[in-house]
């Protein structure tokens, strides 16, 4: 029997190397190094650029967008961790000294994560959503909000650890998964799920309300539609109804679509469009173009609100230290109820120092009698103004005061005072953009000291084509 002789490169240059190496999987290279002394220094010059090409190959790793060797921490399984890969999304990433190393790291995230299954796992997916996901962590640990810190805590709590690929199987998972819900199973590998049978307003999306139309939306994970769609939200839409909202990423697309609608949640056209669409959340949170605050008047509890901050989308002008905010937020699903649009208008008194603060307002108290708005509808020209006129706002009368105020119906004055300002949220249908005034009694309306006097609303826009939703 002829003994097996040791396969003999001589002299080949590193390149070489490399270029042989892209007919081999990272395994059988290093069984090839272990096997034979003289092959393995002769690959050890090329070992940088064998695995980068491998990094490329098995995972999709671009070295050149990353600058430097990353990869997805692997530590041992805890009950406390919630990220598939450690203790949260913060801790996830850890930086390898070789391209060897890098490998050798995404090789364990590959098995602590698809296990023995056959997965195609795109290695610049689950960075990114690593790092979404660690800024939502640092924005929940530094945010505050007036109604108390038990509503981010309880919305940190309420988010499950992430899912494996074994997890998503034994959830009814496709035997293998389609090119458009790859971005998708990444995101859900640092937090599969969101726990909120106990508290409605805790949806990590947020929401917004009007009269009896309340939405809160939630993260979801690893739920399936009957088009094999991956819910990635969802909630009631309203508590006067059993229909439902869900947000879903197209599974041969990416695309992210509003259920029972025509609308994209994302515009991008691209398979990674749910971690844009998640990207573009985060930074709203973080810039606060997205704040917490009460999700209806009536009710003490916070929620993340969906009424946009931002100079473009919301209006602010101040009348004789009267300042009047408001923002409107388009709702492709409420279009069976009658509406599209929520617009919320937040009226308070200017306290000494404030920016439009007036000493010579001549009052300490003034109380809103009635609103006068137009309406500006496709059509600009004076025929296509809508204007409506009515007392009070939603049958309320809020009287303002330095830091506070009172709310009145049509049917008793109250005595209580609430702090801060005086908001309110209702509904429109039509238009594009949204002002007018509002006629305000200094004092208050049975006991006026002076005559009636206007509050102005500048024009704020009704975007029905917008680039996100949530």
């Amino acid at each position: 029997m002829t003994t097996p002789q040791p396969l003999q490169l001589p002299g080949l240059p590193s390149f070489a190397l490399a270029s042989i190496s892209t007919f081999l999987s990272g395994d059988e290279i290093l069984n090839l190094r272990i096997g034979n002394n003289d092959i393995k220094v002769m690959m050890d010059d090329a070992l940088p650029m064998i695995f980068s090409t491998l990094l490329s190959q098995d995972f999709d790793y671009d070295a050149a967008v990353e600058k430097e060797w990353v990869s997805l921490r692997v530590i041992p399984k805890s009950a406390k961790f919630s990220s598939v890969f450690g203790l949260n999304a913060s801790n996830a990433l850890k930086t390898c000294f070789s391209a060897f190393e890098c490998w050798k790291a995404w090789k364990r995230a590959h098995q602590r994560y698809a296990g023995t299954r056959d997965y195609n796992m795109k290695a610049p997916y689950f960075l990114r959503a690593a790092r979404i996901w660690a800024r939502l962590e640092r924005w929940l640990c530094s945010a505050q909000d007036d109604l108390g810190s038990a509503f981010v805590s309880s919305l940190q709590c309420s988010l499950r650890p992430g899912l494996t690929l074994e997890d998503l199987h034994a959830k009814r998972w496709l035997d293998k998964t389609p090119k458009g819900l790859l971005a998708t199973q990444a995101l859900w590998s640092f937090y599969g799920d969101q726990q909120t049978r106990t508290n409605h307003w805790i949806g990590l999306f947020g929401g917004m309300s009007a009269y009896n139309y309340v939405t809160c939306t939630w993260f979801s994970g690893g739920t399936l539609l009957n088009d094999n769609s991956a819910v990635v939200a969802m909630c009631p839409l309203s508590y006067s109804t059993n229909a439902n909202k869900f947000i879903t990423v197209d599974p041969s697309t990416g695309q992210l679509k509003c259920w029972l609608t025509e609308h994209k949640a994302c515009k991008s056209k691209d398979y990674d469009a749910v971690l844009i669409w998640m990207d573009e959340y985060v930074r709203r949170l973080e810039t606060g173009y997205f704040r917490i605050g009460r999700l209806e008047n009536d009710r003490p509890h916070p929620a993340i609100l969906h009424y946009p901050h931002s100079p473009g989308m919301k209006s602010r002008r101040v009348t004789r230290g009267v300042e009047c905010c408001a923002m409107a937020v388009f709702c492709p699903w409420s279009r069976q109820l009658g509406f599209r649009f929520i617009y919320s208008i937040q009226l308070r008194l200017l306290t000494g120092g404030e920016e439009g603060y007036d000493p010579d307002r001549g009052f300490a108290t003034c109380q809103l009698k009635s609103r006068h708005w137009r309406i500006q509808l496709r059509h600009h020209d004076d025929s296509s103004i809508q204007a409506v006129n009515g007392d009070g706002v939603i049958g309320m009368y809020p009287l303002l005061r330095e830091g506070s105020h009172r709310v009145d119906s049509q049917m008793h004055t109250s005595v209580e005072s609430d702090v801060g300002t005086f908001s309110y949220q209702s509904c429109t249908n039509e238009g594009v953009s949204f002002g007018g005034h509002l006629l305000f009694v200094p004092g208050s309306i049975e006991e006026p000291t002076g005559p009636p006097f206007p509050v102005y609303l500048d024009a704020f826009p009704l975007d029905d084509n917008p680039g996100f939703l949530y």
